[in-house]
């Protein structure tokens, strides 16, 4: 009874279908593990917001040479979908965390830790140990969050140029890519992550 009161409340959470892989012409294609949190909103398309976010994901990044796979996708707990403090945010990534591949987690809220409010995504080191690097994502993300974050992990600070990605503030406009110095940036970080295993290409085999 129980397992048939839980399928009530929380809808599947993983996505009906394989996202699709990365362009075989792409320099270097990085593993996405995903982890996605269940939840009750049947209006709510988890397999099309992920793919829409990996497709702004590979847009963004393809002039560094650089495109994203999903290689394993995993579920996460009802009780995960909520992510308020910064204890949370290191007890959601810190233990699953693997060389090799990148974790990006799809929840349903994620708080502001510095004040209150929401934020759509983070780019976050767990505090016991800063190798252990994550992303998270919420359901209330446009398109290019997934994009930016990954622009956070292959080494790009935030910006204050209006047509940069990784602009947050007002001045923002509201068509932005990476710029050239972001580009270059993004391809020297990823041949060095590349080149330690920290991030393993799935064409290469299982990280």
């Amino acid at each position: 009874m129980l397992t048939t009161l839980a399928s009530l409340l929380f809808l599947p959470a993983l996505p009906p279908e394989p996202m699709p892989p990365c362009p075989p012409s792409i320099d270097r294609c990085a593993s996405l593990r995903l982890w996605i949190a269940p939840h009750d909103d049947d209006a709510f398309d988890d397999h099309a917001f992920v793919a829409t976010q990996l497709e702004h994901a590979n847009l963004h990044h393809q002039p560094a040479g650089l495109a994203f796979a999903i290689v394993e996708t995993r579920t996460l707990t009802p009780a995960e979908r909520a992510i308020v403090s910064r204890a949370d945010r290191d007890a959601l990534g810190h233990a699953n965390w693997r060389r090799g591949v990148i974790d990006v987690y799809l929840v349903s809220s994620l708080a502001n830790v510095d004040e209150p409010g929401e934020i759509r995504g983070v780019h976050w080191r767990s505090r016991a140990d800063r190798k252990r690097r994550f992303i998270i994502v919420s359901r209330i993300s446009p398109p290019h969050v997934l994009a930016h974050e990954l622009g956070h992990y292959f080494g790009l600070p935030h910006s204050d140029a209006p047509a940069s990605l990784m602009n947050t503030s007002a001045n923002a406009l509201p068509e932005r890519a990476f710029l050239p110095d972001e580009i270059t940036r993004i391809t020297r970080r990823a041949r060095a992550l590349f080149s330690s295993g920290l991030v393993a290409d799935p064409r290469q085999g299982p990280p």
